[in-house]
């Protein structure tokens, strides 16, 4: 079994990997890691926590031991097989049946011994980590971010859960001019675009009001309603003075009132447009219409904006910072006959036209169901992209992306349907982070954008080595290019912006490119976003994980069988389509950018869903001769 959470552990602070090239970028030795500790810089941003050596040398011992005992079982059991099959005819049914069915009984167990070999392997080095986010109290160290919330159903993802993940964003512990929040509307639904447009006014209030009291979390609808995101449904959350840490108790009360209230105005609003909006959606729009890139909130100034004392307004915010992150609502064209591919599509839309409007060199991925339940998140996010240097903060590098763990409001208490997915967030993810790094799951991940245009790592390019603006890689828009030079400078790229990014979000834009190939996110699957963090992977990129306290993101997932069923079934697809594809785990190169360990990470990955095959078979085999001979 995978080591538990409780056991014992030391503190090791985090390293730079060495700068070599004959090996893959793995994570930092303890030995590195201590010397770094010893030395003059100050105290690391990541602190990496790793098993004590008794745990895991037990932990590996046990592994080896079953491996041992596997090639014991299966000695035995070719043995036996074989002596069965040549002195009888097993029951009447001829001995070259007998043989095949032997043969299939067999194959599948070494099918599921090597499957059971294939998930332990990745998971003898895990690590934790830590975050030291008070050493970014000062603003200028954090460079900016975007943030990418996605949508393509109205139906099956409620406009409301994507206006309170809009709101729990904008509301981040994070500096306002530094973020910009992006959300793409795959189905062009009005309701979609009302939504976002009703969550920008209700922004003015909601997050100030979170500033003034630090409430959390910042999801009006978790805050307010229990915790069950988007949905509705949970139980109003009782204010406890005990638990509040402000100084103004009463003031709590009454402004927090009154924006319920507003917050109840604004669903009521929403619940409108939804009625209103599904006519025009029966009528297949989704599929056919055309970009759009609408700036709903300005980007704000670096300098902080005071409210105005008034009496006349709902709460008072003379005391508090009232600038608002920008609000950026994009809608790709999509017309009927061409390859749209899906979720993986929208993103790299939303790749290009931020890189012409805000260019941040780090992006957020969010699902719209996915809301930022730690105001601190961003900032624990950052911390793993740049490093502490003299007073200073330099780019850490290497580091592609970070993966946060999928949490989920509304589960029933014993999980019936393994929604939490425990084993993998918990243990095979934390496995692979002593590797190379944890695998991208889709939503919760912070990406370095160079990262996402499919340049190798600082330590694999050549001296002086940087992004090359191809056109023939990247398109022809001669402002994208520019962006993506620039984005070695961490710039921004400014000029006639929102014209640009409309035309970068057209769906004849990609043809003839390297987008969704060697470009941005993976197309050819389901599960684009297993096939995009190998290709990082593979590339000599690492990856870190970090299970924050409290979650840093909460979402909902499903709450029946019907619907979980369906997940997988798109997960094993997925994985399918990644193993017969160019991207198999197997056959990929960067033999010597990628871990061992790690490939057979992504291995398993993609070949699991063949043990369906294999278990049907050893289940339904051993009864076809009783079956047969019962008969005979």
């Amino acid at each position: 079994m995978p080591p538990s959470a409780g056991l014992a552990t030391e503190s090791l602070p985090a390293a730079t990997c060495p700068a070599k090239k004959d090996a893959y970028a793995a994570a930092a030795s303890p030995e590195s890691e201590t010397k770094l500790a010893a030395g003059d810089e100050r105290a690391p941003l990541v602190r990496t926590t790793r098993i004590s050596t008794t745990t895991i040398k037990l932990y590996r011992l046990t592994i080896f031991v079953r491996i041992a005992i596997f090639v014991l079982f299966f000695k035995w059991r070719i043995t036996y097989a074989a002596r069965a099959i040549s002195s009888t005819d097993a029951g009447g049914i001829g001995m070259s049946k007998a043989a095949t069915f032997w043969t299939a009984s067999i194959a599948g167990e070494l099918w599921f011994a090597f499957m059971w070999v294939l998930d332990q392997l990745p998971k003898t080095m895990p690590v934790r980590r830590a975050v030291d986010v008070t050493a970014l109290n000062d603003d200028t160290l954090l460079p900016a971010m975007d943030v990418f919330v996605t949508t393509a159903d109205p139906d099956k993802e409620p406009p409301l859960a994507t206006a309170n993940t809009v709101l729990s964003i904008l509301a981040a512990g994070y500096p306002a001019g530094k973020v910009t929040c992006y959300v793409s509307d795959d189905a062009g639904a009005e309701v979609t675009r009302g939504a976002v447009v009703e969550a920008a006014r209700f922004a003015a209030l909601w997050v100030p009001f979170c500033r003034k009291h630090g409430v959390e979390p910042r999801n009006p609808e978790a805050y307010f309603n229990g915790g069950e995101g988007g949905g509705g449904g949970g139980k109003a959350r009782v204010v406890a003075r005990g638990s509040y840490k402000g100084r103004a108790w009463p003031e709590l009360v009454r402004d927090r009132r009154r924006v319920r209230r507003e917050y109840e105005e604004m669903r009521l609003r929403i619940d409108a447009l939804q009625a209103a909006d599904a006519r025009r959606r029966r009528c297949g729009a989704a599929d056919d219409h055309a970009g759009v890139v609408q700036v709903l909130i300005d980007s704000a100034g670096s300098a902080p904006q005071l409210g105005v004392a008034d009496g006349s307004k709902l709460i008072d915010l003379a005391s508090v910072d009232v600038r608002l992150p920008a609000l950026v609502y994009v809608c790709r064209e999509k017309r009927r006959g061409r390859a749209h591919h899906r979720k993986a599509g929208a993103m790299n839309a939303l790749l290009r036209a931020s890189a012409v409007l805000s260019n941040a060199p780090f992006i957020l991925n969010l699902d719209c169901d996915h809301y930022v339940n730690n105001s601190q998140a961003l900032r624990a996010g950052i911390c793993f992209m740049i490093e502490r240097r003299g007073g200073g903060a330099e780019d850490a590098g290497d580091v592609a992306f970070v993966q946060f763990p999928q949490r989920f409001d509304g589960v029933d208490p014993g999980d019936r349907y393994a929604n939490h997915n425990r084993v993998f967030f918990d243990c095979t993810e934390l496995g692979l982070d002593g590797l190379q790094g944890p695998i991208y799951v889709g939503t919760g991940c912070l990406f370095r954008r160079v990262a996402l245009y499919g340049v190798d790592p600082p330590r694999w390019r050549s001296p002086g080595g940087g992004v090359a603006a191809d056109p023939a890689k990247f398109g022809e828009s001669a402002p994208f290019l520019a962006s993506v030079r620039a984005e070695q400078s961490h710039s921004r790229d400014d000029g006639d912006a929102i014209a640009e990014a409309s035309a970068l979000v057209s769906c004849a834009y990609e043809d003839g490119t390297a987008w969704g190939r060697d470009v941005g996110w993976v197309y050819g699957t389901v599960t684009e976003d297993v096939a995009t963090g190998f290709c990082m992977h593979r590339r000599g990129w690492r990856s870190a994980y970090y299970a924050a306290a409290p979650d840093a993101f909460r979402g909902t997932a499903p709450i029946n069988l019907a619907d979980r069923l369906h997940q997988v079934l798109r997960w094993a697809a997925g994985s399918l389509e990644i193993f017969f594809s160019r991207n198999n785990a197997l056959l990929a190169g960067g033999r010597r950018r990628l871990h061992p360990l790690q490939r057979a990470a992504y291995l398993n990955t993609t070949v699991y869903p063949f043990t369906s095959l294999f278990l049907m078979a050893y289940c339904l085999f051993p009864a076809i001769p009783l079956i047969a001979g019962g008969g005979g």
